[in-house]
């Protein structure tokens, strides 16, 4: 979808929520190296701490990053929407996991000019 074209029809009212830095922001769930998977509360001022360094090194406003991560790893959500958002980037977005193959057709069709690959 073009972000371009849903801003023209966008309403203009809008009324932003007043929020503290403390407030939960997300839930993810740990790797579970040590056991169980367990549920990690991340805080509002706390999400854009993880890739802050990133933004300025890995993209700009003109690239449409595509990141691999499967649904539910904390590093899909800083990588594909918060550093993305915070520079202007866009991000694509494929909701499955992916072959080869698919991964090499996903490249030429699209207009992809940074991924990151994470195994599933």
């Amino acid at each position: 979808m073009s972000f371009e074209n849903l801003l023209k029809t966008a309403s203009g009212d809008f009324q932003t929520v007043k929020s503290l830095s403390s407030a939960p922001a997300d839930i993810f769930f740990s790797s579970g190296t040590t056991g169980n998977a367990k549920m990690i509360e991340h805080s509002q001022a706390s999400m854009g701490l993880g890739g802050a360094g990133m933004r300025k090194s890995f993209f700009g406003e003109n690239d449409l990053v595509w990141v691999t991560t499967p649904t539910g790893w904390s590093v899909l959500l800083l990588m594909t929407f918060f550093n993305n958002w915070s520079v202007g980037a866009g991000a694509f977005v494929h909701y499955k996991k992916v072959t080869a193959r698919e991964t090499l057709e996903t490249l030429q069709e699209y207009p992809i000019t940074k991924a990151q690959f994470r195994p599933s």
